[in-house]
């Protein structure tokens, strides 16, 4: 996965594997639909609907999730390293995603909006 801010976008590339797991393609959001970005563990439930997507507990959590909060992408693996990034007026109220460098995107996100 590379993330990169330019041209005031937001721009989330999934590799094929990445793509294949999540049954989704990348991304590439307006800074002005962002909201915020922060590096806290998310909260799941049980009840999170996965329209489509791959699930192993603890291992992966990748696709589509209709929660109690909206639309929510997920791309999370060993539940660590989490990027949150808020988003407004779009059909996913939040992109989820594990990385190993969480923190410093997180500010250079919450720098940028």
């Amino acid at each position: 996965m590379e993330l990169a801010i330019s041209d005031d976008k937001l721009r989330i590339r999934l590799s094929l594997w990445e793509k294949m797991l999540s049954v989704h393609g990348s991304f590439e959001i307006r800074l002005d639909r962002i909201t915020g970005a922060t590096t806290e563990a998310p909260r799941t439930k049980w009840r999170d609907l996965k329209l489509p997507g791959t699930y192993m507990p603890w291992v992966i959590k990748a696709g589509s999730y209709l929660t109690g909060r909206g639309w929510e992408f997920c791309y999370m693996v060993r539940w660590r390293n989490f990027l949150t990034v808020e988003l407004r007026d779009r059909y996913y109220r939040r992109i989820i995603l594990s990385l190993t460098d969480n923190q410093e995107w997180s500010d250079r996100i919450n720098e940028s909006i």
